[in-house]
């Protein structure tokens, strides 16, 4: 059975390579997360830097990757229409390792019935046939009730 950790970040920012070499690949602007994943599969590929369009990208090139390790889990291309949450028994370690590559926190001003409050928000973000079925996980994991998937829209400056 693989690390769930690692599995969220393969998951997460895992992508197979169709290329004259095939391998599987993990891009990032944080070097950490990549480490982890080369660390737990013990790898002796190297971590590279590069460039993007924001910014360093590092990227971690796994050959010889059995794609068949995802698939079991029910593991889809990133880019796919319909990307489903993987099927496993224990979710914690996968959705921290999913939170800390796809969310983030900031506040929100919430106005009833003339008055104001400010509170903190945790925005999660992704496929959303991915995101349904990780609300209904995380409502039977809390017990809460679930929250409703939203588009997410650019702000404009």
């Amino acid at each position: 059975m693989m690390d769930l950790y690692v599995l969220g970040f393969l998951w997460s920012i895992g992508s197979p390579i169709e290329d004259r070499y095939p391998y599987f690949m993990l891009r990032h602007n944080d070097r950490y997360y990549l480490n982890v994943v080369r660390e737990s599969l013990n790898l002796s590929t190297n971590v590279f830097e590069g460039e993007s369009r924001t910014g360093p990208q590092y990227k971690l090139k796994i050959f010889k990757f059995d794609l068949n390790q995802l698939v079991l889990y029910g593991w889809q291309p990133r880019i796919s229409e319909q990307r489903n949450y993987p099927n496993i028994l224990e979710h914690r370690d996968f959705i921290r390792a999913y939170f800390e590559l796809h969310s983030g926190i900031d506040k929100v001003i919430f106005r009833k019935r003339g008055k104001q409050r400010t509170g903190t928000r945790l925005r999660i973000y992704g496929n959303r046939y991915f995101l349904d079925d990780l609300t209904r996980v995380l409502s039977t994991q809390v017990n809460i009730a679930p929250k409703l998937v939203q588009k997410a829209t650019k702000l404009s400056e």
